[in-house]
């Protein structure tokens, strides 16, 4: 599986703060738990984490609420991973419009991405009743 996103984990505070992990995503939970392992975190640890590389998708990097947990970017990462050409192109758009509304929490994110796979991309049409139109002819 190809990574969507390469996020820099650390410490929020000392001691130990200049301990990291650099993993890749999407990972498994076993290699989420490994990676807040090496930033011995303990208890009542915080961390902090920046995506510092989109392979997949670099676009998205303006859009993220950075208030989400590392567990809901890898969920990003999964569903967007899975996602074909075509139906990248429908989350690309439906990212793009929910934008206007300010940064995308997580969350919202994961939404789109299972809102891209029951969406389809008309390359032909030119407006909206273009694409119906087209859609018709297709049907007959």
């Amino acid at each position: 599986m190809e990574p969507v996103f390469t996020v820099y984990l650390k410490k929020a505070s000392p001691p130990d703060s200049n301990a990291n992990a650099v993993p890749d995503l999407p990972v498994a939970p076993y290699e989420i738990l490994d990676a807040l392992d090496r930033l011995r975190l303990g208890e009542t640890g915080a961390m902090l984490w920046e995506i510092t590389e989109y392979p997949r998708f670099e676009e998205l990097g303006s859009f993220i609420d950075r208030s989400g947990s590392l567990y809901e970017l890898n969920a990003l990462a999964q569903r967007r991973s899975e996602l074909d050409e075509s139906h990248s192109a429908v989350f690309a758009r439906l990212v793009k419009m929910e934008n206007t509304k300010g940064l995308i929490p997580l969350p919202r994110l994961i939404n789109l991405t299972h809102g891209a796979e029951r969406g389809h991309v008309c390359y032909d049409a030119l407006n909206d009743s273009h694409d119906k139109l087209t859609n018709s002819e297709v049907k007959k």
